[in-house]
């Protein structure tokens, strides 16, 4: 229903590319909080309370961990004035200590069958960081290489009737990035396309 945590996590646990995309994520960061589940799990949702909400809020609502964006036509000076008594109204204490930025591994490779007859094939590999010089080339190859018009669609399913639908695309990080390349195809094909 509208709101419902659960039913948000079964809808999106229907869809095998939603399922694909946390199967590569948690293979290619393993161990790291970039590899878990954003929407939870059945046993983490059902231990949330509003008293466990409030705790969170007020280890971390403290004026270090503030950042403000302003956009737009505005009084600089009355902005700040609100800003800095908006912070008097935050408690002290430390500031909230952000999982540090990680590699992936250099490879996964994540495959699944749905219920709808078909397979579902994604390859992940290290990426570039956001500072890496060749960052504008990669991203000229993921957009000959992604999309209905890319090499791979007509290559994999015009050319070779091999796939349903293909896809690339690239993540740029702080410390690495995530190449990944994605496939849905019939499951009689599936090591075929992954030979491909």
């Amino acid at each position: 229903g509208q709101g419902d945590p659960s039913g948000d996590q079964q809808h999106r646990d229907d869809d095998p590319a939603d399922r694909l995309e946390l199967a590569m994520w948690a293979a290619a960061f393993p161990g790291h909080a970039w590899g878990l589940d954003p929407s939870g799990t059945p046993g983490s949702l059902t231990r949330i309370s509003p008293s466990t909400l409030r705790r969170l809020h007020r280890s971390w609502a403290r004026p270090q961990n503030l950042v403000v964006a302003i956009t737009g036509e505005f009084d600089a000076e009355y902005a700040l004035g609100r800003l800095r008594h908006l912070e008097t109204l935050l408690p002290e204490g430390p500031a909230f200590a952000a999982p540090s930025p990680t590699a992936p591994i250099p490879h996964a490779r994540i495959s699944l069958r749905s219920a709808r007859d078909q397979a579902h094939l994604v390859t992940a590999w290290e990426g570039l960081t956001v500072a890496d010089p060749e960052v504008a080339v990669l991203d000229v190859l993921i957009e000959l290489l992604g999309g209905q018009a890319g090499r791979l669609f007509l290559e994999l399913r015009e050319a070779e009737g091999l796939a349903y639908s293909v896809g690339a695309s690239s993540l740029d990080g702080l410390v690495a990035g995530l190449i990944t390349c994605a496939v849905a195809t019939d499951p009689a094909r599936l090591d075929e396309a992954e030979r491909r």
